[in-house]
C-alpha cells in the first residue's frame, strides 16, 4: 500500500519530446504525473528509460511466477533479460 501511495500502481513507458522516452506513474485516484529518468545528471538513454520503467512490471510478473502463479515464456524472460544487460550501470536517478 506504501509502494503505490508514492510510485502510483502502474508504470508506462510514453514518449515525450523528439523521440525521447519518459515514465508515467498511474495512481489509484486517476492522477498521473511523468517520471523523468537521468543517469549522470543527464537525461537516460531510451534503453535506460524502457529498462526502468518497465522495472516493476517485470518485477512484479517475476515474483508471481516464483511463487507458482504465473508462467513467464522463454521469450519473455529473454526479453527481460535483454533490457537488463543492456541498461546502464546504475546509479540512475528519477
Amino acid at each position: 500500500m506504501r509502494l503505490s501511495a508514492v510510485s502510483g500502481v502502474r508504470w508506462e513507458v510514453i514518449e515525450l519530446d523528439r523521440g525521447q522516452l519518459g515514465v508515467e506513474v498511474i495512481f489509484a485516484d486517476g492522477h498521473r504525473t511523468v517520471m523523468q529518468v537521468t543517469h549522470d545528471r543527464t537525461p537516460a538513454n531510451n534503453v535506460d528509460v524502457l529498462f526502468i520503467g518497465r522495472s516493476r512490471s517485470n518485477m512484479q510478473r517475476l515474483l508471481l511466477a516464483i511463487q507458482g502463479k504465473m508462467v513467464l515464456s522463454p521469450i519473455e524472460l529473454a526479453e527481460i533479460e535483454a533490457r537488463c544487460l543492456a541498461a546502464s550501470p546504475a546509479p540512475w536517478t528519477v
